[in-house]
């Protein structure tokens, strides 16, 4: 019984070290803007959520008769801007990992599709910057995870106790009353 106590506890511990703290990352998001009067367009995609330091990359495909010029434009940050020509295309633009320096969410993201000075096209995003979970924390959460888990180990090994002297303390009384009426 000790054994498979101590089997289950070890085979606890390995599963919740196995666990990852962090969430789910997530999915990118499309968006289809139009580039021209006829039924030219530009596909972006771009991830709603990352953490301080990474890159923030936009990807664009395009397929405009007219040449334009894609600007996004991040609210009191900064803006950059890719010429769409030739037709058809993919391209991307990069914000490298300093440009998002500290936990900010609902920042204002302008994706703007020009002709010249003339806005054809304007769309608004909200994107979030997260703070990287730190190792200490994953460690502090399988640590707590071990201990409550001991302590319901404990728990279950103090009943288990409680039970087997109330069974002997019964078994006297019994043997007692026994001794009782054979005197």
């Amino acid at each position: 019984m000790v054994k498979e106590k101590i089997v289950g506890m070890v085979v606890m511990i390995i599963l919740f070290s196995l666990m990852n703290v962090e969430g789910q990352l997530p999915v990118d998001e499309d968006v289809v803007m139009s580039c021209d009067d006829n039924e030219g367009v530009i596909s972006i995609r771009y991830n709603p959520v990352f953490e301080i330091g990474e890159e923030w990359p936009v990807y664009l495909e395009w397929s405009c008769e007219n040449d334009v010029n894609f600007v996004v434009e991040i609210t009191d940050i900064e803006n950059r801007t890719i010429s769409i020509t030739n037709g058809s295309g993919e391209d991307g633009i990069v914000f490298p990992g300093y440009t998002f320096y500290e936990e900010h969410f609902n920042i204002l993201v302008k994706f703007l599709v020009m002709n010249g000075n003339e806005e054809i096209e304007v769309r608004e995003m909200y994107i979030d910057v997260n703070k990287t979970a730190p190792d200490d924390l994953r460690n502090l959460w399988i640590a707590m995870s071990i201990f409550w888990i001991g302590i319901g180990w404990y728990m279950k090994y103090m009943y288990e106790k409680k039970e087997n002297i109330e069974k002997y303390i019964k078994s006297l009384k019994e043997e007692n009353e026994e001794d009782e009426k054979k005197n």
